[in-house]
């Protein structure tokens, strides 16, 4: 557990909000982080003003974190709820977010007349001569976005776009999936996130890139995977033989447990095997992989980043679990963090490929200064894999199928950077 907003009601009624951080993930001189059950020797809090009072540019400066602009918490952030144990299954309360519109009316099927994309390619329009409905959300098996409209027909005219390699849109393929389905694709670039798509009019749709603060689009609760569903298949690229050297970093180890979550889980418990997959998988694929530690051993922030810094690694990452108060189970989701723009395009791939093969929900990938993130010389990255204090995350991350897909997941995100990153290295 690395970073974790702590809003209890008595405290903000009392006009004080603690921010609690980590101190595996932190220097000894920012403020230690956060876990349900800490120890007192290792933790400490500090009092902020309530976070309705402050600005964000505040907040940055106090925490030297650099977050997306939100509005607060309690009024509007669409993964909290007001009560979440009201319902017997925490993720039904967080509703379906799939964009989607009513069944079409319309007998006669729309003729999808133009997809086109504008001058830049951050902007795709799909036009027809009738009123169009559909559905949106990530693609498991492909990365794509995928928009799927029915009651709909493909003009034999159109084809796939193909654009150049540094397009914020880098291609769209048109699928007619039966007889009255049309399937659009779209391949991101590596640092693309989506808005909602929008209806401009009732027979046209735009799937515009996000821009910085805005709201993106992600899969919806009905496709987040639950104990018990079944396994998806997660593919993993194939990647020619190389000489890329991956280090990954199983957080906290030996005496620092790290958070402690509903039902005693452990955050430990978790980083540790799902890390251990994530190396086997990307050894699996050709890659030269370096952990940190596998097994529970002690180690200093520093022996993690020298390990990395010495083996002269391509890239770094380092596998974590959230936290939060018990008091708020309501709080789930994935976060990726990232210090510089190589650790940003690391964590993108990452962050995309997880939110698309599991189903999650998305808080987005962020730039923080963590010791790890700091003082590593290549790309690096720090992934929140969920909260062990969440109703809806912390059955999912016992459940040791599916921190198997969570590991399957982290090594194709990884995996589909390296092909980005380095295809000189890479022999065929």
């Amino acid at each position: 557990m690395t970073l974790n907003w702590f809003f209890p009601a008595a405290l903000s009624t009392l006009g004080c909000l603690s921010l609690i951080l980590p101190a595996e993930a932190i220097e000894p001189s920012l403020p230690p982080s956060h876990v349900a059950q800490p120890k007192a020797d290792t933790f400490k809090t500090r009092s902020w003003t309530p976070l309705d009072s402050q600005t964000d540019s505040q907040l940055n400066s106090q925490t030297d974190l650099q977050l997306a602009p939100r509005e607060p918490l309690a009024s509007s952030d669409p993964l909290a709820s007001s009560n979440p144990l009201a319902s017997s299954d925490p993720l039904a309360s967080q509703g379906d977010r799939l964009a989607q519109t009513p069944p079409p009316a319309a007998a006669q099927p729309a003729l999808i007349e133009a997809v086109t994309l504008n001058d830049t390619r951050n902007r795709l329009e799909i036009t027809a001569n009738g009123p169009l409905t559909y559905s949106a959300g990530w693609d498991r098996s492909t990365l794509d976005y995928r928009i799927t409209i029915p009651n709909a027909r493909l003009s034999p005219a159109l084809t796939d776009l193909q654009t150049p390699a540094d397009s914020p849109i880098r291609q769209v393929r048109l699928r007619q999936e039966d007889p009255t389905t049309v399937v659009i694709l779209v391949k991101p670039g590596a640092q693309t996130a989506f808005a909602p798509v929008q209806q401009s009019t009732a027979n046209a749709l735009v799937l515009a890139v996000a821009e910085p603060g805005q709201s993106t689009a992600f899969v919806g609760a009905a496709n987040w995977w639950r104990p018990g569903d079944p396994v998806p298949e997660i593919p993993l690229p194939s990647i020619p033989a190389n000489r890329i050297v991956i280090v990954v970093d199983p957080g906290h180890g030996g005496s620092d447990p790290g958070a402690i979550g509903i039902g005693g889980l452990r955050e430990v418990d978790i980083v540790s095997p799902v890390a251990a997959q994530v190396a086997d998988l990307l050894a699996q694929q050709g890659m030269r992989v370096i952990m940190t530690r596998r097994d529970n051993r002690t180690l200093e922030l520093s022996d993690r980043t020298q390990t990395a810094n010495r083996a002269g690694a391509d890239l770094f990452v380092s596998i974590h679990a959230n936290a939060i108060n018990l008091s708020r189970p309501d709080i789930n989701g994935l976060e990726t963090y990232y210090f510089n723009a190589g650790g940003q395009t690391l964590a993108t791939f990452i962050h995309r490929s997880m939110l698309s093969a599991i189903g999650l929900p998305d808080r987005r990938v962020r730039q923080a200064r963590f010791y790890v993130l700091r003082n590593t010389a290549m790309p690096s990255s720090l992934v929140e894999l969920g909260f062990v204090t969440g109703a809806a995350d912390a059955p999912r991350l016992s459940d040791p199928t599916y921190r198997a897909l969570l590991a399957r997941a982290i090594a194709r995100g990884i995996l589909e950077y390296v092909l980005q990153t380095f295809p000189q290295r890479l022999t065929p």
